[in-house]
C-alpha cells in the first residue's frame, strides 16, 4: 500500500471516528427518551455491535500472517546462540 493511500485511509478513519464520537451523545439521548434503557444496556449494545467488527478486522489473513511471522522471528532470535 502506498503512503498516499495509507494516509488517505487514515484520514477517513479519523473522520469517521470523529463523526461517530460526536453523534453518540445525541443517539444515547434519543434512546433514553424512547425506551427504558439504562447506561449499562447502551454500553452492552455498543460492545455487541463493535466486537464482531473488530474481531473480524483482527483476524484478517494479512494480520494472521504478520503475527505468525513475528512469532517465528521471536522464536528464532531466542533459539540462536552466539558462538565465539
Amino acid at each position: 500500500m502506498s503512503s498516499h493511500s495509507s494516509s488517505r485511509r487514515g484520514l477517513w478513519c479519523v473522520l469517521c471516528a470523529g463523526i461517530l464520537w460526536g453523534t453518540i451523545g445525541i443517539v444515547s439521548h434519543v434512546l433514553f427518551g424512547l425506551s427504558q434503557t439504562t447506561p449499562f444496556s447502551v454500553s452492552f449494545f455498543r460492545f455487541a455491535f463493535a466486537f464482531p467488527i473488530l474481531l473480524g478486522r483482527f483476524f484478517r489473513v494479512d494480520n494472521i500472517l504478520a503475527m505468525n511471522t513475528a512469532c517465528i522471528m521471536m522464536s528464532v532470535e531466542r533459539n540462536t546462540e552466539v558462538v565465539e
